[in-house]
Order: C-alpha cells, then sequence, then structure tokens
C-alpha cells in the first residue's frame, strides 16, 4: 500500500509490502528521493537491511527490509523521519502459511484442485463456473488442506481453471477435461 506525501524540497513515496517465500517473511520500507535522506527505523526492533542509493540530482532513496522470519512478532511499524515530515505504517507480518496447490484429472471428466496444508484455509473457485463440491481437513498443526472436486461429465467444457486465493498469494492451473469414456478390460483366465 503506497503513500505519498510531498513538501517544496522533498518527494518521498513509502512503498510497503510484504514478502513470503516459503517460511520467510520480510517486510520493505522504502522513502524515494529525499533531500536529505530519511531515515527508517522499525518496532520492534529487530533484523533488518537498509540501503541508500544516491541519484545524479542529489536526492537518496532509502529502502529498509524487516526480515520477520527470526522472531515470532506478528505486527511490525515502520517509521520514516525527514526534516520536512514523518510518517509512520503498520502491517502484519505474520500472514499465513501458504499452501502447496495441486490440480489432477479425476474421473469421468472431473477435476480435482488441491490447496493442501495452507493457514488460513485457502478460497478455491472455478473458471467456468459449474457444479462442484468443496471439503476443507483440519490438521493438528493449525493448517488446512481444501479439496475442491468440479465435476464436468454434463457440459461440453474441454478445459477448467483452477483459482486458489490465499493470504501468502494466489495461484492459477488449467487442465484438459478427457473427453473420452473411460473403458474397463477385463482379462479371462484360463482353468
Amino acid at each position: 500500500m503506497p503513500c505519498f506525501w510531498r513538501t517544496s524540497d522533498l518527494a518521498v513515496l513509502l512503498t510497503w509490502g510484504i514478502f513470503v517465500v516459503g517460511e520467510k517473511r520480510a517486510a520493505v520500507c522504502e522513502a524515494i528521493a529525499g533531500k536529505p535522506a530519511a531515515q527508517i527505523s522499525w518496532t520492534p526492533d529487530g533484523y533488518h537491511v537498509t540501503k541508500n542509493e544516491s541519484h545524479s540530482n542529489g536526492t537518496v532513496t532509502v529502502r529498509s527490509t524487516y526480515h520477520g522470519e527470526h522472531s515470532n512478532v506478528s505486527a511490525v511499524f515502520c517509521f520514516v523521519s525527514h526534516p520536512t515530515g514523518n510518517q509512520t505504517l503498520s502491517t502484519e507480518l505474520n500472514k499465513g502459511v501458504p499452501p502447496e496447490v495441486t490440480l489432477i484429472p479425476g474421473e469421468k471428466r472431473a477435476a480435482v484442485c488441491e490447496a493442501i496444508a495452507g493457514k488460513p484455509a485457502a478460497q478455491i473457485s472455478w473458471t467456468p463456473d459449474g457444479y462442484h463440491v468443496t471439503k476443507n481437513e483440519s490438521h493438528s498443526n493449525g493448517t488446512v488442506t481444501v479439496r475442491s472436486t468440479y465435476h464436468g461429465e454434463h457440459s461440453n467444457v474441454s478445459a477448467v481453471f483452477c483459482f486458489v486465493s490465499h493470504p501468502t498469494g494466489n495461484q492459477t492451473l488449467s487442465i484438459e477435461l478427457n473427453q473420452g469414456e473411460y473403458l474397463l478390460l477385463f482379462k479371462r483366465r484360463n482353468h
């Protein structure tokens, strides 16, 4: 969520984001084109990396990344200080556990989309819209597996898209539904 403020001798744009890679979480706070350079600090105090980039017009961009994987902190605050004004931003660092997402063919022109072991539970939707059944399975560690089965046996749809929405990121997968009938073959055994 960007925030912008401007004075006669300063234009500062704060960009803010939470980035999740596996179990690692980081928050980024950036003050762009300050003259002089802005100062960035964090609460709670923790491991962060701050880099300054000087520009040819005499302004300085300050980018600070707060690494949350080494703490159990859930909320962080970014403080930007500058002679022409101060700004405070906050966000939740604990956005959950990303699910593993799979999409496999099912029986009779069905498709099964799973969001495995996510926290909180993911949301699954389908395109084109059609008949589907979704079930949740809770695990002892607080994660949830969501399994949605799209039934295309009574439609002429050739492919479907599974959309998985989650606070740690969204994913879209597609699959072609089989067009033929299942053929069961039995081998006769001679005695």
